[in-house]
């Protein structure tokens, strides 16, 4: 919080709105890479694995194909439908890639859930 504080003190004077943006970005950071030296010397564990930086392409890669990509309707159905494109995309890349047993089974279980239900 001073942290907050002082980086607003001497961000907003200089930058407006985006000042206060930058200040909050800073301690965010800042507290975030805190909590991560803590967990990796005190607790000696290292939350990241390879497959960190395969969710990270994929992020990289959604927003690669849908940032550019707008339908020619509503502006609120269009923020709609592009969030559930988004969802699919990402889950499916992840789920093929198995980058997280615990999502496979749950996609899974929602996909014989739903399969189950559309034959009875």
């Amino acid at each position: 919080m001073v942290i907050t504080i002082g980086l607003n003190l001497i961000f907003i004077p200089l930058f407006g709105i985006e000042g206060a943006a930058l200040a909050t970005l800073i301690s965010i950071a800042l507290y975030s890479l805190a909590k991560l030296f803590f967990v990796v010397f005190k607790l000696n564990l290292f939350p990241f694995t390879s497959k960190t930086l395969v969710s990270l392409a994929t992020i990289t890669l959604s927003f690669v194909v849908f940032y550019f990509w707008d339908f020619a309707f509503h502006p609120l159905l269009n923020i709609v439908l592009k969030s559930i494109l988004i969802t699919l995309f990402y889950w499916g890349i992840n789920y093929k890639l198995n980058v997280s047993s615990d999502l496979n089974q749950i996609i899974t279980s929602l996909w014989n859930r739903v399969a189950n239900r559309s034959f009875k």
